[in-house]
């Protein structure tokens, strides 16, 4: 299964960026031993640098332009079931 979502309402709807973190981080837990592919989209441009690196610290890859990285500013807290974090 593929998923792709984006928030480009996030900078409209002014959310507060430790809940939205909170939200993210939630997501990927759920979804990381999944047998899904998913790709989260965010308007760059739009947002805040405190919003991108909230998504940077719940998202163990990430895409920039056309080039996939394992991602360094990714959060201790997130962790698979292998128990090290930011592995999937």
């Amino acid at each position: 299964m593929r998923i792709a979502a984006e928030a480009s309402c996030l900078p409209d709807y002014r959310v507060d960026v430790a809940t939205w973190e909170g939200y993210e981080l939630a997501v990927t837990q759920r979804i990381e031993t999944a047998p899904v592919v998913a790709v989260c989209q965010y308007p760059a441009h739009r947002l805040s640098g405190e919003a991108i690196l909230a998504a940077l610290r719940t998202h163990p890859i990430v895409i920039m332009g056309e080039m996939v990285y394992h991602n360094p500013f990714l959060s201790l807290l997130v962790s698979n079931a292998s128990g090290r974090p930011g592995v999937m």
